[in-house]
């Protein structure tokens, strides 16, 4: 599945989301200050191309999955109940 989302009003907003998350956070607090600056400056310039009509969107791209659980064993050996209820047709 892919569509757009907007990450912020401009690339600065964009890229402060990006740097705050966790993973943002994670590898910045392994860096000096003057590094995090370079790094925070270059992602702005990098997502200026994005930005459009007040807003920065970026494409992005995910798997849509869906799951049932199967029944433990015991219970797939056993007839479908009927809910306690007898047929309408049972003698």
């Amino acid at each position: 599945m892919q569509a757009y989302g907007t990450w912020g009003s401009d690339a600065a907003e964009a890229a402060g989301f990006l740097l705050d998350s966790r993973p943002g956070r994670h590898l910045l607090g392994r860096v000096d200050p003057g590094t995090r600056d370079r790094v925070s400056s270059r992602l702005v310039d990098r997502l200026r191309p994005y930005e459009t009509h007040g807003a920065l969107r970026l494409r992005g791209t995910a798997w849509l999955l869906t799951a049932t659980r199967p029944a433990p064993p015991a219970e797939r050996a056993r007839p479908a109940s009927r809910g306690g209820r007898e047929s309408p047709d049972a003698p």
